[in-house]
């Protein structure tokens, strides 16, 4: 049975477990589900291919929640900020956190947690996240009134919207059909730039959702 090489990194006082497979080009985050096990991914061959194919494409990193699989016991379940900073742990201080939010209760906590930007989204409903209801225009409005970190606005966001988005707040956007699926996608993301140019400022265009 493969088995990656098993490391630990430090968090306060926690060690936490990791894996680190492939060398493609980008580094590629693996957040386990409320339970997690290194040890048993690989036992299981649908979830070691499944692994194996992400790894293909990328640097691929797993890790156990503080508490389960290979990680230090805790005494309590762990919160979301603790999981984004044994997050920090494993790939290091100067990684780049997100988070999605989608109203105005989750905007207000992604505020106050160790981030470096959130999404707000998706703005109009898109098959990217299906079953996700819209957030509107409003949302975004709101967000750039109350937000003290960098966000992004994402979901259903085109060359043909994009500058209502602008128009409502947003500094930047992120997209993938309306480049991804375009005839000619690097005219579609000269479109989304000009959206930008219109609204006199200089924001930009991420790809994203």
């Amino acid at each position: 049975m493969f088995q990656p090489k098993l490391s630990y990194a430090r968090n306060g006082d926690v060690n936490i477990a990791y894996q680190v497979i492939g060398e493609g080009p980008l580094d590629l985050l693996f957040i386990p589900p409320f339970i997690s096990h290194l040890d048993l991914y690989w036992a299981s061959p649908d979830i070691a291919a499944f692994l194996r194919r992400l790894a293909s494409f990328s640097r691929l990193i797993l890790f156990d929640k503080r508490g389960t699989g290979l990680s230090d016991p805790v005494a309590e379940v762990g919160t979301l900020e603790d999981r984004m900073e044994d997050a920090r742990a494993v790939l290091g201080r100067d990684a780049i956190i997100g988070q999605s939010t989608h109203s105005e209760e989750e905007i207000a906590a992604a505020q106050g947690r160790d981030i470096d930007y959130f999404a707000v989204g998706p703005v109009w409903e898109t098959p990217t996240k299906p079953g996700r209801p819209a957030v509107g225009l409003e949302l975004v409005t709101h967000a750039a009134e109350v937000a003290t970190k960098p966000f992004f606005a994402i979901g259903g966001i085109g060359p043909l919207n994009a500058a209502q988005v602008i128009e409502a707040g947003a500094r930047r956007l992120c997209v993938v059909r309306a480049i991804r699926d375009a005839p000619h996608p690097e005219v579609a993301a000269e479109a989304l730039r000009r959206s930008f140019e219109a609204e006199g400022s200089n924001r930009g265009v991420a790809p994203g959702g």
